[in-house]
């Protein structure tokens, strides 16, 4: 009966002194802990994911704007190729034109030069070398000298049959001694005169 009294003695007592107050038991409060780190993790990962969207954008534009530019840096030297292309074109053009030209100047030198010098054959083919006349004969005195040489070897042509066109010194050879008298070329008006001179000369 007394150990009764007693317990219930206690239990007023610990009313009394507070006991056991009503709050929140250990589990409540790790439940709150857990909860409030949830909610900022699913903060974070919010965070996270816009910005990894930001990145992208930003990645993006950056990669739409690299790929216009590059777009117009190889249309421009698309524009630029064609036209150096089109010089080129030009170019070859013109250096071909050049080359055709020049393959008929270089033709037509070679006839030029062909026909001067049948010509020169043809002018020298009335000439004859006379050898050792004086060279104290004048230049004045020389078509007379000549025409006596000639009447002597064609003594029956007349004199108006030797017409002489022209008549000139040659210069002494460097290996030729200075007693020796210079050449003379005489050109023939009639190369069957100067035929029959050079035949009468054979025999002499």
């Amino acid at each position: 009966m007394d150990a009764v009294k007693t317990r219930k003695k206690d239990r007023r007592k610990e009313k009394q002194d507070g006991g056991d107050a009503p709050g929140l038991s250990d589990d409540q409060s790790d439940a709150e802990s857990i909860s409030s780190k949830v909610s900022d993790s699913a903060i974070t990962e919010r965070s996270l994911h816009r910005m990894l969207q930001d990145l992208r954008s930003t990645i993006r534009k950056d990669f739409l704007q690299i790929d216009r530019e590059l777009r117009k840096e190889i249309s421009t030297l698309g524009e630029r190729t064609n036209h150096l292309e089109n010089k080129t074109d030009e170019l070859c053009a013109a250096h071909n034109e050049v080359v055709d030209k020049l393959q008929k100047l270089s033709e037509d030198n070679t006839t030029l030069q062909l026909k001067l010098a049948d010509l020169e054959d043809r002018s020298r083919r009335q000439n004859v070398r006379f050898r050792g006349i004086p060279d104290d004969i004048s230049h004045d005195s020389l078509p007379a000298y000549i025409l006596s040489i000639c009447k002597i070897l064609v003594p029956d042509l007349p004199d108006s049959a030797w017409t002489f066109d022209r008549m000139h010194r040659l210069p002494r050879p460097a290996r030729m001694a200075q007693d020796v008298p210079k050449d003379t070329i005489v050109k023939f008006h009639y190369f069957a005169h100067k035929n029959t001179l050079l035949n009468a000369a054979r025999k002499t």
